[in-house]
């Protein structure tokens, strides 16, 4: 069985001096975001092992370098949902037909956040929501407009990328 870990403190908040190896330890504490439920998800990971202070130091501010993610080009379900009024507009689709899928764009807004990256979303991820819809309460009508609303956005935001 092995020994549990015994760490001292540093004078740097995250680096540890393992007083079993010798070396040092970094504790990186982060947060991420559900981009589904846009919750707040915290995490830490341990590097373990780093030889010499300095080498710590220098993971440490490395990790806490790398804080900017890459914007993705694609389009977020707000951003589709705009292109489909855009393109309801312009077709002089019916206001009945322009209300209905809002309010069912609204439905899914329940769920997923509209900042949602429409790459993001999986096969996974789509069963979850008609679940969750279900469990709210929704009608099998409902639930089928709800899916043709996400399937005419989603269709629009690929065609147009």
């Amino acid at each position: 069985m092995s020994k549990k870990a015994v760490r001292e403190r540093t004078k740097q908040p995250g680096i540890y001096k393992n007083l079993n190896t010798g070396k040092y330890d970094v504790k990186y504490n982060y947060t991420e975001t559900d981009p589904y439920s846009n919750e707040k998800i915290h995490s830490q990971k341990w590097f373990c092992g780093n030889d010499s202070y300095t080498e710590a130091k220098d993971l440490l501010a490395k990790l806490k370098g790398n804080k900017a993610k890459p914007v993705k080009e694609g389009y977020t379900l707000a951003r589709a949902m705009e292109l489909w009024n855009d393109k309801a507009v312009a077709g002089k689709y019916s206001l009945m037909s322009i209300r209905n899928t809002r309010q069912q764009f609204n439905m899914i807004k329940r769920f997923w956040s509209e900042n949602l990256a429409i790459e993001d979303i999986t096969e996974e991820q789509y069963l979850k929501l008609i679940t969750k819809c279900r469990e709210y309460g929704y009608s099998e009508e409902t639930i089928w407009n709800i899916n043709a609303c996400l399937r005419k956005i989603v269709r629009l935001a690929y065609k147009n990328r």
